[in-house]
């Protein structure tokens, strides 16, 4: 029979997997795909200090200035992502007024190729 308390810890497990899934995607909702790939490279850095304070491990010269490239790479992508925001969101809006009004001033719907049923 199975066990009670193995029971439990796959319960908490596959609990944790899918809390961790529906955190990812909500993000990438939130955000886009290239910064969950920002986040997932700056993700490795607590690990890595975390495995040198817990394991003991050995960091050498060439890790920490990929670390530091990654950090900086990070924050550049957040600056421009920020620069980029008001103006990205003005054009949205602007574009999507732009269809409403077409669409709302039946112009867009003569100018297309006629359907089937009004040929001859």
């Amino acid at each position: 029979m199975l066990d009670a308390s193995l029971f439990a810890t796959v319960c908490f497990l596959a609990f944790g997997i899918v809390a961790l899934t529906v955190a990812e995607l909500e993000i990438v909702r939130a955000t886009s795909a290239v910064a969950i790939l920002v986040l997932g490279s700056l993700h490795q850095i607590p690990i890595t200090i975390a495995g040198v304070f817990f394991f003991h491990e050995t960091v050498r010269l060439l890790s920490a200035l990929g670390f530091g490239f990654c950090l900086l790479g990070g924050l550049c992508y957040v600056k421009a992502r920020y620069a980029e925001a008001p103006l990205f969101s003005s054009q949205l809006h602007s574009e999507s007024m732009g269809i409403a009004l077409v669409r709302g001033s039946g112009a867009a719907e003569s100018e297309g190729p006629p359907s089937p049923s009004a040929s001859p």
